[in-house]
């Protein structure tokens, strides 16, 4: 009998999910053609992705992850046709230590590094497009032209473990600047309010969502221009051999950047107020 139920379900399953629609409209045909999964790929495993905390791209509210790349990594694998799909927010550090390992299959949002490389398959297509900027507060005028020799007299505050960009990350490296790590952007941004960094450097939606958190949007200043404009992806866990789901990623994302949705969904943050 047990047999007979569990053939019963399988047949039936495709035929429900056919009927689903959600809210961004009836799937394109070109969305339709990445739900064609490889017979080689299994359907049965969960698939486990990291993240952080950083709002409003990622977040957990409520006991619910959410944000404006997770809702584009969810719409992605829903025109992927995978059902489990588990999002976790993680320290950055162990999140990227978890796909190192071959723990999670994927993290989000990531900027590329030559040392993320080695154990990451990144998508091709960006997943979100995000301006590095540079925070001080209302009354303290710093002197900024663009270049990051303006700061090197400065004390800028960071989150810990985020890349922020290429040329910034040499200079921390070269010992060309002073940086003050936190576990988050909003300790960063108490720490700016609080006196005990001069600047505070964020990908700038995080930036601003943290302060608007903090009722402090009008005690700092945004200098300009940005530090640098960097692409940000998904990226899978090269011990979990995922290149062929990262490349059927890659179509979904294709898919909703043309027909409207990934533009929807962005929208749908920055204009809305749904961000914390």
């Amino acid at each position: 009998m047990n047999k007979f139920l569990t053939v019963l379900c399988c047949l039936s399953l495709p035929l429900f999910l056919s009927g689903c629609w959600n809210d961004l409209g009836r799937p394109s045909q070109q969305s339709q053609a990445v739900q064609q999964r490889p017979s080689s790929e299994p359907r049965s495993s969960e698939l486990k992705l990291v993240t952080l905390d950083f709002p409003p791209m990622e977040y957990e509210e409520n006991g619910s992850v959410k944000g404006i790349a997770v809702d584009l990594v969810r719409e992605a694998f829903r025109r992927m046709d995978y059902q489990q799909v588990n999002i976790a927010v993680y320290p950055w550090a162990r999140a990227l230590n978890m796909v190192r390992t071959g723990e999670a299959d994927a993290i989000f949002t990531a900027y590329r590094t030559p040392e993320r490389e080695e154990y990451l398959d990144y998508s091709r297509q960006v997943l979100l497009q995000q301006d590095i900027a540079l925070f001080a507060r209302a009354d303290n005028s710093i002197p900024y032209t663009g270049q990051l020799s303006d700061l090197q007299r400065y004390i800028i505050g960071v989150q810990e473990n985020i890349s922020l960009g290429n040329a910034f990350d040499q200079a921390l490296l070269r010992g060309q600047l002073q940086v003050d790590g936190a576990q988050t952007t909003k300790a960063t941004m108490e720490k700016l309010l609080d006196g005990r960094i001069d600047l505070a450097a964020s990908n700038r939606y995080t930036a601003l969502a943290s302060l608007q958190k903090l009722n402090k949007l009008n005690a700092v200043t945004e200098l300009t221009p940005p530090l640098e404009s960097l692409p940000s992806y998904i990226a899978f866990s090269k011990q979990r051999a995922h290149a062929p789901l990262r490349d059927r990623f890659d179509a979904a994302l294709a898919s909703m950047k043309a027909d409207g949705s990934y533009e929807r969904i962005i929208r749908s943050y920055l204009y809305s107020g749904d961000s914390p």
